[in-house]
């Protein structure tokens, strides 16, 4: 059996939790079970889920854009997210 990676969160992260009323369960559960994840540059990605109980309605999905490193991965900012937002951010398969 495959041991998960340790999830991290960047300071910046952090406070955008505390704005956007984000919890680290919430981000762990969406990057380690994504509906869909897509490359950015290098070692980055962007990964989307859903949550239960998202804060709101009209924004029903978790974005999550981190850094993936061979034990760790270094979240990097999470936002709530409608279907048209995961679309501009390259989620074509909605």
């Amino acid at each position: 059996m495959q041991r998960q990676p340790r999830v991290r969160i960047t300071g910046h992260c952090q406070g955008r939790m505390i704005q956007r009323e984000i919890t680290e369960e919430q981000i762990r559960a969406v990057v380690l079970n994504p509906i869909s994840v897509i490359p950015v540059n290098n070692n980055k990605f962007r990964c989307y889920g859903s949550v239960n109980n998202p804060p709101y309605a009209s924004e029903p999905f978790l974005l999550v854009i981190y850094a993936r490193h061979i034990n760790e991965i270094v979240v990097i900012t999470t936002m709530w997210q409608d279907r048209g937002g995961l679309r501009a951010n390259g989620f074509n398969n909605i």
